[in-house]
């Protein structure tokens, strides 16, 4: 075998191959990049907001004593059905112990039921222990939010860096048609406010806490926000409002703004072209959400932008 000639049509095909990932590279490393970002960012988010659900679980555990005690019990008691359904599988095994491959499942299950409660008993004491040693546990968590929270600075300030022109951070604020005052709130008024009940969707969640963020970052004024009806069956027209301050508790996010201008296009046909999984409501009720998308793009886009 002729080796040369052998790594000289290997190289050959190599090179033939490098051509299209050199003319397309360009086109496609960017939009690559971008999608990582995104997916990191709202991957990243979505850790913070899980951190702090289990710090505000323990803290509230710490500050009732009754409901930790509650909640101890609660798990004991489970072991104890765990432990007695094992201990079932493991008698009727031995009454199978003539027909061993209804047996050997039955110990299989047995074994499967005591590796979930060890996992469950684990996971549980060490919620108690984190009661217990509260302010250590704090500290340690504090430490962890704080670095993702860093992270997610440096991973949005690429992603508005590499994105440019192009796919920009987008909030949507819906208006809560069925209430009297706020089903009106981008006409007529300065501030407004969501109950906790219609921010229960992760994406609400998301949005909630970007905009806390952009606020801590004092960028807040600086977010792309589209206000839109749904009254009338989105008839009405969207609007941008620029944020001048946004606060959020266990019962409401409340909020002030400055409506900039109107934009002539039907709320229904943004909604359209954003798709249903940013409407009012999609598997619970999400009066704010946030997305990627080339917002010049979406107000003058043909198929949103009414006709004159």
């Amino acid at each position: 075998m002729d080796w040369g000639t052998v790594l000289g049509a290997i190289s050959v095909i190599i090179a033939l191959l490098s051509i299209p990932l050199t003319i397309f590279s360009p086109i496609f490393t960017p939009k690559i990049n971008d999608w990582y970002v995104k997916r990191s960012v709202a991957k990243t988010e979505k850790s913070i907001m899980k951190l702090e659900r289990e710090l505000e679980t323990i803290l509230s555990y710490k500050d009732y004593p009754d409901r930790l005690f509650a909640f101890s019990a609660h798990i004991v008691l489970r072991i104890l059905v765990f432990v007695c359904f094992a201990l079932m599988l493991h008698v009727l095994a031995d009454v199978f112990e003539n027909q061993r491959l209804v047996r050997l499942g039955m110990l299989i299950a047995c074994f499967l039921v005591l590796y979930v409660l060890i996992v469950h008993a684990l996971k549980n004491a060490r919620v108690i222990k984190n009661v217990l040693n509260f302010y250590r546990y704090r500290e340690d968590l504090v430490k962890r939010i704080n670095t993702l929270k860093d992270s997610i600075k440096k991973k949005n300030d690429e992603l508005r860096h590499d994105s440019a022109g192009h796919e920009q951070e987008l909030f949507i604020f819906h208006a809560n048609a069925e209430h009297k005052t706020f089903g009106n709130i981008w006409h007529g008024l300065s501030e407004g406010s969501y109950f906790n009940k219609f921010l229960s969707t992760d994406l609400s969640k998301l949005a909630v806490y970007r905009l806390l963020e952009l606020k801590e970052l004092g960028k807040l004024s600086e977010a792309n926000v589209i206000g839109l009806y749904y009254r009338d069956g989105g008839l009405k027209t969207a609007c941008i409002i620029k944020l001048l301050d946004f606060s959020y508790n266990q019962e409401k996010a409340s909020f002030s703004f400055e409506k900039i201008r109107d934009t002539n296009i039907k709320c229904h046909h943004i909604l359209k072209k954003l798709g249903k999984k940013y409407s009012h409501f999609n598997g619970g009720s999400q009066l704010i959400v946030r997305t990627f998308t080339d917002v010049e793009n979406l107000l003058n886009d043909k198929e949103t932008a009414p006709a004159f």
